[in-house]
């Protein structure tokens, strides 16, 4: 189907000249859902563009692949970029808060303190949290629990994904990018551009989440962490929140098999664990800066092994005979 459009707007024309929609099974709504940084297995909706012209008159397959080059974000975020991030945001985070308010059961552990630095913590002061990864519907399932005072404040995290996932071709990098999802080449080190940006808006007093494992850890392994976050803590310059969580059940929402339909009614547990304190170590821990990331990622790894446990303690300990319900504790 052909659209054609009398306007020459340079942002509209692109998106809708010689557009071609299909709802089908598909990659591109699936990371959308789940969290912006999931792999390609859930496939809800897919956007099957044909070649478009711009305003210009260049030809654009967006169907191509992104170049490895192509940086998603603006140098300063306008009124345009920032009403697509609200769009984006909000949609998801809605479509989350139904989901998990509405068709399953959660109880959230310590869900005022979480809830104190996502929304209350020191102005200025940079928050980090970190947790495991365990279903394509991680982020943003966890973040249901709480206000779209997110997005309207621009309080949503940023989050580090692998590019070869998520920025698989120009809308995707509209979409994710409004999602505030970065991208991450795997192989390239702490030392890449998404990493930096991370930095950046940790700077500027900002919320990162992070999954250290690296993945989805289907199988439940015992995966070293990776120093991303080792780096992300060493060299902000005003030493950040940082927040570990585990939870339990993400999977059982979601099953990493196929095919790979969302399943309700289901339980989910989310354990908040009480803040790192790392002044000591970063004061006074003088060794190299690699030495220090690991040192930095191994306590982070160590104290989610300890919640890990209590996660799963509390998740099994619950039982309720109300098909949907949402507590804190």
């Amino acid at each position: 189907m052909e659209t054609n459009l009398p306007s020459t707007d340079p942002f509209i024309q692109p998106l809708f000249s010689k557009l071609h929609i299909r709802t089908v099974l598909s990659r591109s709504l699936s990371h959308l859902i789940g969290g912006f940084a999931m792999t390609t297995k859930l496939n809800i909706l897919t956007f099957d563009f044909n070649l478009i012209t711009t305003a210009e008159g260049r030809i654009l397959n967006v169907d191509m692949p992104s170049d490895p080059r192509d940086w998603p974000f603006p140098d300063n975020f306008g009124r345009r970029w920032r009403a697509g991030s609200l769009i984006v945001q909000g949609s998801v985070l809605l479509l989350a808060k139904a989901v998990m308010r509405l068709s399953q059961r959660v109880q959230y552990k310590n869900y005022d303190l979480m809830k104190w630095a996502i929304f209350d913590r020191p102005t200025g002061t940079p928050l980090i949290t970190v947790c495991n990864h365990v279903s394509f519907v991680d982020d943003p399932g966890v973040w249901g629990a709480f206000s779209l005072r997110m997005v309207t404040e621009g309080r949503m995290r940023w989050i580090p994904g692998a590019k070869e996932y998520t920025f698989v071709n120009k809308v995707a990098n509209f979409v994710f990018s409004r999602g505030q999802v970065v991208p991450v080449v795997r192989g390239e080190g702490v030392h890449q551009r998404g990493m930096d940006h991370c930095l950046d808006q940790l700077n500027k007093g900002g919320w990162v989440h992070i999954y250290p494992e690296g993945k989805i850890n289907c199988r439940g392994e015992a995966l070293r962490y990776k120093w991303g976050v080792g780096r992300l803590i060493a060299e902000a310059k005003t030493l950040p929140i940082v927040i570990p969580f585990w939870h339990v059940g993400m999977e059982d929402i979601l099953p990493n098999t196929k095919p790979y339909c969302p399943r309700f009614l289901k339980k989910l547990t989310v354990f908040v664990g009480e803040p790192i304190d790392f002044s000591a170590m970063v004061k006074q821990y003088t060794p190299t800066a690699v030495e220090l990331r690991k040192h930095l990622t191994d306590t982070i790894q160590h104290t989610l092994g300890e919640l890990k446990a209590s996660a799963h303690a509390l998740h099994d300990s619950w039982h309720t005979t109300f098909p949907v319900q949402f507590r804190t504790l």
